[in-house]
């Protein structure tokens, strides 16, 4: 039998979505719904499941009946747990808690009839007790038996010009948008009407939702109309009070459906992921105001959208739910989070509940995972089990679950959910009417909030068929055009998912807002003529014919020029040679830091091969191991690394020494035969690796030339820079310090090797040779940073210019100490991997950016 029931819930779940009620009547199963909604193939459904639908029709009788009390209508009763939420959340002193739980609407209408509409009001107020309802100060509500005549505010602006009627209504609007009421005062509403002109009024609807909710609203507007357009509409008095309601779902508490309820919620806290976590501003302190963006689809896109629903076998609510998902999930700092979905759980505790305004609102937590095998039809259909699984459970308020998940993660009272999806798309099968603000005239402006709730989603079917998706957002929580352009991005993304079914094929939809399109489409605009294709060691050469004389090199008490360096360099290129090392051969450098690491490097490069920097501290076995791998042929080293050089598995090891001019240097024509093309290797650099052996990352000149030739250019770094080399040459950041100062036509300033990590001989270093440009990890720059604080002298390297970081995190008060220093350099945060030389990406920091 409990089979039956649960298919029959999922069916009435489903179509409850839908708009389409149901009601056991006697043996038989009653369907309630709007003209032309139910297609044959649904019909057949419910017809096929007629059985199951009774037996959980059956069961839902097991809730409680009402039984009315009208002696005790005037006593005092508790509020709800939602309704508690609400109060107490807007007096504690927390963040998103300066705000009421509010509705504001503006609705353009033909010009009313004042009495009419004030005698409309009234009746409204007699009909529905909650509007007469107030909290006192220890927390009941109470309906009132007697309150003051409400009057409805009138204003006349015909009398001023278009500019001065603009004026007013922004300043009518901003005081009355975000209004706030005592809870402990009638009335928790205001209706208004301001006369713009002699046929046009604009009705004003401003409404504290503390007992009025979703639905209820419908409802109010909907009486109030009816009251409105004929005096004589008399409805049949409602026999049930909110009241009554209230406290029989209470008593649901003390079941063992409820209890069934908690015990799965306080499993499913065990698994649930965190509210989603969008990038936000440090502005807690600034007073909330909500901010309401929308956009409509044509009644022909919202019938698409149910039938695409019916297609995938899911409500059109969770199609929705999808939608918005996917949207968050691309600005979350991860792939998971929990929804808080919005439910109105009206239970069937007497056939005239649908006719109450009350507070009947809950929430469900949902988990939204994303998996990159699934589709996303296969996610919805996985999302659409997860809300039919958790509406079993309704019952259980979402706020004793928010308890619950605080009970678990040892956050009680500060778990926060403020990020809101609600759907009223299924209201219309609950018998409340769709057309409730158009029935007076033109909606022209809605806006929402609740406290500490700072993202507030809502799909609403309006009378026309059109569907409205809108938000009401904290913007100032959030950088600056963020959220417009994740709203521009969700309409895209809803419109795709209706018309391209091609769409829930795939794992997700990369679309971008405009803005961020044309930003990345000017950032890859970037191609520069750099001339024509060369090497690593063309750059070089073309420094050594601008400027031979300059220094190229300082290395303790060795000064090269650039000509003295290429001399160097071509001089130990004819000792490779002479060992018949073939073009296109790997050859390692296995040295401490120093000048002879440049001459191996551009020696290497004139003899037609690429260089492998080693780690002189690293243990045999993995020097081995990456001299094997990458088929290493040689090995040039210092003198004093002899010994440990023969060690290693290569044939050839060669030393590498100062020489005189008179040594002998290759032969013009044996090194043009040996000239590297663009396309040929440069270096290897060994990475940790993902497997646990070292990964040999090849890199070929072209790309490095590039590069070199980009950052130069793009910085302007030129023949007067000089950079301070304190990068190890086996780390991929060496390669600017080599190659890029070079082919500026800098100066390359080596620390000397026992005083590498010394930041004293660093700031000598920089002061006597004027470095401009640093260049490091960011562990380096603070060891720099940390030592000039101790300092009480003036600083005396006061060249730098530039400052680029990478290969690490950078501390965040790393940008303002270095202006602190040096307010005129620039600092760059850079990052990418080996392959690519790993300036792929950079960001210039502007120093009083604030970071957390």
């Amino acid at each position: 039998m409990n089979h039956l029931i649960e298919q029959g819930e999922s069916l009435f779940n489903e179509l409850s979505e839908q708009s389409i009620a149901m009601q056991l009547v006697g043996d038989n199963v009653k369907v309630y719904a709007r003209q032309n909604t139910i297609s044959e193939s649904l019909l057949l459904k419910i017809r096929q499941n007629k059985e199951q639908l009774k037996e959980f029709l059956k069961s839902k009788k097991k809730l409680p009946q009402i039984k009315p009390d009208k002696e005790a209508l005037y006593q005092p009763f508790p509020l709800t747990d939602i309704q508690r939420a609400y109060w107490v959340g807007h007096q504690m002193e927390v963040e998103l808690a300066d705000v009421s739980i509010h509705y504001y609407s503006e609705v353009l209408c033909a010009s009313l009839d004042l009495v009419r509409f004030d005698e409309a009001v009234q009746k409204t107020i007699a009909r529905h007790d909650m509007l007469r309802a107030v909290v006192d100060e220890q927390g009941s509500q109470q309906i009132l038996a007697n309150t003051p005549a409400y009057e409805v505010q009138f204003d006349d602006i015909r009398h001023l010009d278009d500019a001065q009627k603009t004026t007013w209504l922004g300043e009518y609007r901003n005081a009355r948008s975000h209004s706030q009421r005592s809870p402990g005062h009638f009335p928790g509403f205001d209706f208004s009407i301001v006369r713009v002109s002699d046929a046009q009024d604009i009705l004003y609807a401003s409404v504290d939702l503390l007992h009025v909710d979703g639905g209820s609203l419908m409802i109010l507007f909907n009486d109030l109309y009816r009251f409105y357009e004929d005096a004589s509409y008399n409805p049949e008095p409602i026999s049930i009070s909110y009241r009554d309601y209230a406290l029989a779902e209470a008593s649901i508490h003390h079941s063992a459906l409820y209890q069934q309820g908690l015990e799965y919620w306080r499993n499913e806290v065990k698994n649930l992921p965190a509210a989603p976590d969008l990038p936000q501003l440090n502005v807690a302190s600034q007073a909330s105001r909500f901010v309401r963006h929308q956009f409509n689809i044509t009644p022909e896109q919202g019938a698409m959208l149910k039938r695409r629903a019916a297609d995938l076998k899911v409500t059109p609510t969770v199609f929705v739910m999808l939608a918005f998902s996917e949207l968050l999930r691309k600005w979350n700092s991860g792939n998971d989070f929990t929804l808080n979905v919005t439910v109105f759980n009206r239970l069937a505790m007497h056939p005239e509940v649908n006719q109450l305004i009350g507070d009947f609102t809950s929430m469900l937590l949902i988990p939204v995972s994303h998996d990159q095998d699934e589709t996303l039809a296969d996610k919805v259909l996985r999302l659409q089990k997860k809300l039919w699984s958790s509406m079993k459970h309704r019952h259980v308020s979402g706020v004793t679950v928010l308890n619950e998940l605080g009970k678990y993660t040892g956050n009680q009272g500060n778990v926060q959910m403020p990020i809101v999806f609600t759907s009223m798309l299924d209201l219309g099968g609950q018998g409340i009417p769709s057309n409730w603000l158009s029935c007076f005239g033109e909606e022209q402006f809605t806006l929402t909030q609740t406290p500490q709730v700072s993202f507030d989603h809502q799909i609403t079917q309006l009378e026309s068929g059109e569907m409205r998706f809108s938000w009401d957002v904290i913007e100032h929580l959030f950088p600056l055009g963020m959220v417009e352009d994740m709203f521009e991005v969700y309409e895209q993304l809803v419109l795709a998912l209706i018309e391209d079914p091609a769409s829930w094929k795939q794992n997700s939809l990369d679309i971008l807002p405009q803005r961020q399109l044309e930003v990345v489409a000017q950032a890859n605009d970037s191609q520069v003529d750099f001339g024509e294709p060369c090497s690593l060691l063309d750059l070089f050469k073309t420094s050594v014919a601008a400027q031979p004389d300059a220094t190229a090199v300082v290395s303790g008490d060795t000064h090269f020029s650039y000509a003295q360096l290429d001399l160097q360099a071509r001089q130990l290129a004819a000792k490779i040679i002479e060992h018949n090392i073939a073009p296109g051969s790997v050859i390692a450098i296995f040295m401490e830091k120093g000048w002879e690491q440049v001459v191996a490097a551009l020696a290497i490069h004139y003899s037609g091969c690429a260089y492998l920097p080693l780690d002189v501290e690293q243990p045999v076995q993995r020097l081995s191991y990456q001299l094997e791998n990458s088929a290493a042929v040689a090995i040039l080293h210092q003198d004093h690394l002899l010994s440990q050089a023969q060690t290693l598995p290569v044939a050839h090891a060669i030393a590498v020494t100062l020489q005189e001019q008179t040594e002998c240097v290759p032969d013009e024509q044996v090194l043009l035969q040996r000239k590297p093309a663009p396309g040929d290797l440069s270096h290897l650099i060994y990475t940790s690796g993902s497997t646990g052996k070292p990964k040999g990352v090849m890199v070929e000149h072209q790309q490095v030339v590039n590069r070199m030739l980009d950052i130069n250019q793009r910085f302007a770094i030129g023949a007067g820079d000089a950079v301070i080399a304190l990068t190890a040459l086996h780390h991929d950041l060496s390669v600017y310090d080599l190659f890029g100062m070079l082919a500026a036509g800098g100066t390359m300033v080596i620390p000397q090797r026992d005083l590498r990590l010394d930041p004293q001989h660093w700031l000598a270093l920089a002061s006597r040779h004027q470095v401009t440009v640093w260049n490091s990890v960011p562990a380096y720059l603070d060891i720099f940073l940390d030592y000039l604080d101790t300092q009480s002298q003036a600083m005396s390297a006061d060249a730098f210019k530039m400052f680029i970081l990478a290969g690490d995190w950078i501390p965040v008060n790393q940008p303002k100490r270095v202006h602190g220093y040096w307010p005129q350099a620039q600092f760059v945060a850079s990052g990418g991997p080996t392959e690519t030389t790993i300036w792929d990406i950079y960001n210039l920091v502007d120093p009083n950016e604030t970071f957390k």
